[in-house]
């Protein structure tokens, strides 16, 4: 009777798990073909690839430099903050206005801090006499930037790291919660394609649908790199010295072990080595970053521990108005302009030189810089 009852029961049961069976064959089937369609060549993956480091440091390693060419160069490197706050030809149409023959290149990538322009001007054919120009910010040395609060916003910084390191390395940043080093090691398997440039595709397709509604005008270009490989050239920036990923207690990480720190002494030493002066620039935020986003004390630390350093260059440019931004980090297009004027003009100071006066209707006016900005600018 039992028997009988069990087998009436899976016979009307039947069609629901033949059913349920199909539908996971079909996700199966689906996902193998969506996994097929996005490679490392795919379209649109090329086209969702701009700015990224591992496609930064391809750039780099490609640059060729005249032997007898003895023009010095300004090479401003970094993240995103600096991609948007400087632009290489005005600062150089400035520069040479003004009578200097330095001529500026820029290498500037979506996401990132010192650990990854130490490893893009290490590839850079520097020479004696031409100057590294980055910049620094609070987010690159706060502790939750170190406990993932990076890899929540879009950043990617995940596939970055999941790029370099084999799947037991991966697990093994002890600084990085057990479930997000799990999911880099399990990326890490087949389709490892499909895991590392999904973002990318989905950017790319996305950036296509606005050209073809024309909301976007600016032609496509996808970019014609081969495999993933280049960027296994930042291997040598985390593994050298095995960078210590653990995060400490507190909030800011100033010191041995934490990697941009790090990162940012090791862009000292290599200019030293090879003869080019490092200046290191606090590009300001918006003045709300200040008391929406951030508290006094972390930016009072940060800015003291730079300034006083006696083996950095390190200078604060002054404070823009609201209207210099497009979000409460980044400079907009007039932004730019007048932070690079200011580089342009703090450039040519070391060499004598002198930019005529402006009036500049970007500067904050003098009731509207935050406090803390405020001293140190008086300073």
């Amino acid at each position: 009777m039992g028997a009988d009852q069990e087998g009436g029961e899976w016979a009307s049961n039947a069609p629901a798990i033949r059913w349920l069976g199909g539908i996971v064959a079909a996700m199966v089937v689906l996902y193998a073909l969506v996994s097929a369609l996005v490679t490392d060549d795919a379209y649109f993956t090329r086209l969702g690839r701009y700015k990224e480091v591992h496609f930064v440091l391809q750039d780099v390693a490609a640059l060729q430099r005249d032997d007898a060419d003895e023009t010095p160069i300004i090479w401003i490197v970094g993240n995103s903050v600096t991609r948007d706050a400087f632009d290489a030809a005005s600062v150089e149409s400035h520069l040479q206005a003004a009578g200097s023959r330095f001529i500026v290149r820029k290498f500037a990538f979506n996401r990132g801090a010192p650990v990854f322009s130490q490893a893009i001007a290490d590839d850079l054919p520097l020479r004696p006499g031409d100057r590294v120009v980055t910049s620094v910010s609070e987010g690159n040395f706060r502790r939750g930037w170190l406990e993932g609060e990076w890899l929540q916003d879009g950043a990617n910084f995940d596939l970055y790291v999941e790029s370099i390191l084999s799947p037991a390395e991966l697990y093994a940043l002890s600084g990085v919660p057990w479930q997000m080093r799990a999911e880099w090691s399990l990326a890490s398997a087949p389709p490892a394609e499909f895991f590392r440039n999904q973002n990318n595709y989905r950017r790319g397709l996305y950036r296509w649908t606005q050209y073809q509604l024309g909301i976007r005008t600016k032609p496509l270009q996808p970019r014609v790199v081969g495999p993933y490989q280049p960027f296994v050239q930042t291997d040598k920036v985390l593994r050298r010295s095995r960078l210590d990923w653990t995060v400490p207690k507190g909030g800011l990480l100033l010191g041995e072990g934490q990697s941009n720190w790090q990162g940012l002494n090791w862009l000292r030493e290599d200019c030293e080595q090879r003869g080019a002066n490092l200046t290191v620039l606090y590009v300001p935020a918006h003045p709300r970053f200040y008391t929406e986003f951030v508290d006094e004390e972390t930016v009072e630390q940060v800015q003291e521990h730079f300034r006083s350093r006696t083996d950095l260059d390190y200078r604060q440019l002054r404070p823009r108005n609201a209207k210099s931004y497009f979000d409460h980090r980044h400079p907009n297009n007039r932004g730019r302009e007048s932070f690079s004027r200011e580089l342009a003009s703090l450039l040519l100071s070391d060499e004598g030189l002198t930019l005529p006066p402006v009036v500049d209707p970007m500067l904050a006016a003098p009731g509207d810089v935050p406090s803390i900005l405020q001293k140190n600018t008086e300073d």
